[in-house]
């Protein structure tokens, strides 16, 4: 078993650290590699004899079956966005189930200090890759081991800085951890809390500000209910450590010619208030059962031109407002306040080291679900699921639990194993599919089933946007083309498919139409992504006419040319 636990381990650290992230699904390998590791922690759990459900195990089985039932009723539009959601809350009540269960292995391990050395690995490693980055020692590097460093602040690679901040956070969790149960010494704890406090500076994340203000009151309350050996001062001096990293990384920067945005600008940029308002207005004015679970984007277009304007996005930033604008007020509002009262309750009950461990590393993943989306990837989620296992594990007194038979839990490790692989290959054909899609336009109409993407039955979502890459400028498409075409646009309304779909309708002698999309293409992502799409088809009226009316709607009209001798 301890070869499972290390393999399990390896798998999760790798997750963090694969450097490949190639569209259409920028995420899917580290995704995949840390399914496959939670599965073979299950694995581990079938010899247990008292594997047991919990009232949180059922009700998120309940949230699971939502997307099914969103989609039987047409309110998501593609299976594959079903079925993305369904496991991604499917895992993460079995990471729950996982972390709570497999605490009772002593003799194996202790999964306690193994997920706080991984932690604590996974990011330092990520700490190196982040430094290489920024000092720009990655440019140039084998993509096989840095990802290209974007807009000036490092990411190692997690995709985004927040992440980072999030996995810089989790390691610190580990360091008190190993700290308060003796198993590093003092100076090695303050050598690698330092690292970590570094890290999370690097970032220039504003998720940390927030734990750090949360972090000295949490400790000294904590403090108060056991013994420590980490105190409230230690806190506070870490605390100081990182401010002192915030404002000095700024100086640090512009003397090794690096980009650090200052304490000022960070602060200053507030895109997510107006975020939040349109969040808010999408919420109150649109389905009481929600857009579905994914389906943020059709909310963008069905309400474009009234909602207040505000960036585009898939998330809202904010996982309150994700829950209510894919279930609705109603549900959503249920599922929010289940999950408030159940964490709440798990927070005020009698904690030990370990849950204070797992506490620490949930309020940077709790802090960052409010102000962004880690709730989106499995390799920060998952961690998350299996620290609140940690904390519900540690609970001496739980009213209500089912027995779970090992036949079960081994025929769940089995199949998500399977399944795991059965998706990923899929995904393989997907991603060919739309690499070669992605490489040329077509002339002529290519039927679907003609397609590689269409030996796919997992991610009918990606198929579609493959179909639709693939749909020919043209005339001559059937009133069900188009329907079928103005359906994707709903669910997927970006700035490409939005000037693609203005300019089949007007080649099919819809030039209404054509206009409506322009103008929601200006109402979802401003004036100058109007301006770009006006200009390509003011250059593709000159061997399509019929854009032409379109065009002129706009005040663009194409002069005719020069009489010969003028």
């Amino acid at each position: 078993m301890k070869i499972i636990y290390l393999l399990s381990s390896f798998l999760l650290v790798t997750g963090w650290i694969l450097p490949v992230h190639f569209p259409p699904w920028q995420t899917s390998y580290q995704e995949f590699i840390t399914a496959i590791s939670l599965f073979l922690l299950l694995i581990v759990l079938v010899k247990n004899n008292a594997n047991r459900v919990g009232i949180s195990d059922i009700f998120i089985i309940f949230i699971a079956a939502m997307p099914a039932v969103q989609y039987l009723q047409g309110w998501i539009y593609y299976s594959g966005d079903m079925l993305h959601s369904m496991i991604y809350i499917a895992l993460f009540g079995l990471s729950i189930f996982v972390g709570r269960n497999i605490q009772k292995n002593k003799d194996d391990i202790d999964f306690q200090q193994l997920l706080g050395w991984v932690f604590i690995v996974g990011a330092l490693l990520s700490l190196i890759v982040a430094i290489l980055q920024w000092l720009k020692i990655s440019e140039g590097a084998d993509m096989a081991l840095f990802t290209p460093l974007e807009n000036g602040r490092p990411y190692a690679n997690l995709g985004q800085p927040n992440n980072l901040a999030t996995l810089f956070g989790f390691g610190l969790a580990g360091v008190f951890y190993l700290f308060e149960k003796n198993k590093i010494r003092n100076n090695f704890a303050l050598v690698l809390a330092g690292l970590l406090i570094f890290g999370l500076a690097l970032t220039q994340s504003r998720t940390p500000w927030v734990v750090a203000a949360i972090l000295p009151f949490f400790w000294l309350w904590q403090s108060r209910r056991m013994p420590l050996r980490t105190t409230s001062r230690h806190v506070l001096l870490l605390v100081a450590v990182y401010a002192g990293f915030v404002l000095m990384l700024p100086v640090l920067g512009r003397f090794l010619d690096v980009s650090v945005s200052s304490v000022l600008d960070r602060a200053t940029q507030a895109h997510r208030w107006d975020m939040y308002k349109q969040a808010l207005y999408f919420i109150t004015h649109g389905p009481w059962h929600g857009f579905g679970w994914g389906q943020i984007e059709s909310a963008h277009y069905l309400f474009a031109g009234q909602a207040p304007s505000a960036i585009f996005y898939h998330y809202s930033h904010n996982i309150v407002l994700d829950m209510l604008l894919w279930n609705g007020p109603w549900i959503g509002g249920a599922i929010v306040v289940f999950f408030t009262v159940w964490l709440g309750k798990l927070f005020f009950q009698k904690n030990t080291v370990e849950s204070l461990f797992a506490w620490v590393g949930l309020l940077f993943f709790l802090t960052h679900s409010m102000l962004e989306y880690p709730h989106a990837y499995l390799f920060l989620l998952l961690p998350a699921g299996l620290l609140i296992g940690v904390i519900e594990g540690q609970q001496k007194n739980r009213s209500f639990e089912i027995p779970v038979p090992k036949i079960l839990v081994a025929i769940i490790a089995v199949a998500g194993l399977a399944g795991t692989a059965v998706f990923w290959k899929n995904y393989s054909i997907i991603e060919d599919d739309y690499r070669m899609a992605n490489r040329r336009m077509e002339v002529d109409f290519v039927p679907e089933e003609q397609q590689a993407a269409s030996q796919t039955m997992m991610l009918s979502n990606v198929q579609s946007f493959i179909y639709f890459m693939r749909l020919p400028l043209k005339e001559g498409y059937s009133a069900e083309r188009l329907q079928w075409t103005e359906d994707f646009i709903i669910r997927y309304p970006r700035k490409y498919s939005l000037t693609k779909f203005s300019y089949i309708l007007a080649l099919n002698h819809q030039q209404d139409k054509a206009i409506t999309q322009l103008i929601k293409l200006k109402d979802i992502f401003g004036i100058s992504a109007l301006e770009e799409a006006l200009s390509y088809l003011y250059q593709e009226s000159e061997k399509t006419p019929e854009l032409l009316p379109v065009l002129a709607h706009f005040g663009l009209v194409k002069k005719a040319p020069a009489a010969a001798g003028d």
